[in-house]
């Protein structure tokens, strides 16, 4: 059954400082997140978030649980493996090549890491087309609700990224929120982020992606995404692409409480109201607000004030 994270108001943010690597995040003396990286040996543990702070991520891969709970009632430490992988098929004919395109990646599910799905470039560019109405009907600050895992850098790496869902389970079992970056690097970029489009076509209120630094053409044209797509496809495919990064959203705000993005925060933001301003489709710019939001690591020797509301908070 789906578990649809709906809209909310903002209120103060018990907000503590950003850290970077996975899903780290700065939370005050009631907040904790959890941040792991599987492993072929090692169970996925999922602590359960209690309190308000930044959720971003900046490098390597992760999967973290955000709920809200007043209970001191010990949850489950070991996740189990999740079979039911195929999406449903879908009410809506319009979906249906969508659908397919779904299924056949996921059906390379147990098959030797690196092995390439057989999708057309016609077939990319229809997701392509689909996948950015979705996400321009959605504001650039997404306001979600709990339960909700939040998974950090894929970059291309499609097997881990089928692991993450094994374990977390698979849309629409489970609410996913991802940082960003799901290109570069790894061998399998096309792969990795025509699985995720897919599912936010499909799962529009329950599967949320969020812009990374690597989701902008002028990083992506160097480190790995373009000679992939030129290789494979074609550059006028990378060119497509680019245009739905462009139309991606750079962060969300779980249970009025955690603010997730791939990088920082900003020095120029005083107000969650500034992010919402944000128009796209855009570029990434080389300064300023959004450029902050997907680059930005925490610096200890920095002090940034920020004002949420009628909440004034010093990070240190």
């Amino acid at each position: 059954m789906e578990n649809s994270p709906s809209s909310s108001s903002p209120a103060s943010l018990g907000i503590n400082d950003g850290s970077a690597g996975g899903v780290g995040a700065g939370m005050n003396n009631n907040a904790s997140a959890m941040e792991c990286e599987p492993r072929t040996s090692d169970p996925i543990t999922q602590p359960t978030t209690t309190a308000g702070g930044v959720a971003s991520d900046s490098n390597g891969s992760s999967l973290a649980e955000a709920v809200t709970t007043t209970t001191n009632d010990t949850t489950e430490t070991t996740q189990h493996h999740h079979e039911s992988s195929a999406p449903p098929p879908p009410p809506n004919p319009s979906l249906e090549p969508v659908h397919s395109i779904a299924q056949r990646l996921l059906s390379l599910r147990g098959s030797p890491p690196g092995t390439l799905a057989s999708l057309a470039e016609s077939e990319i560019r229809l997701l392509c087309q689909k996948v950015r109405p979705v996400l321009l009907s959605q504001p650039m600050l997404l306001e979600l609700e709990a339960p909700l895992k939040i998974c950090g850098d894929v970059h291309g790496q499609f097997t881990d990224l089928l692991r993450l869902f094994e374990y977390g389970g698979f849309p629409p079992e489970s609410n996913y929120l991802f940082l960003g970056d799901y290109v570069d690097r790894g061998k399998q970029s096309l792969e990795t982020i025509c699985l995720l489009l897919s599912y936010k076509i499909l799962h529009p209120e329950n599967f949320f992606i969020l812009r990374g630094n690597h989701e902008s053409a002028g990083i992506n044209r160097i480190y790995g995404f373009y000679d992939e797509c030129k290789r494979r496809y074609s550059i006028r495919l990378w060119k497509v692409f680019s245009d739905v990064f462009n139309c991606l959203p750079v962060t969300a705000l779980v249970d009025e409480k955690i603010l997730c993005m791939h990088g920082g925060l900003s020095p120029e933001m005083e107000s969650l109201n500034q992010i919402r301003d944000l128009s796209r489709p855009c570029d990434v710019p080389d300064v300023g607000l959004m450029c902050d939001l997907l680059w930005s690591d925490p610096d200890t020797g920095v002090n940034i004030f920020i004002s949420f509301i009628d909440t004034v908070l010093v990070l240190p």
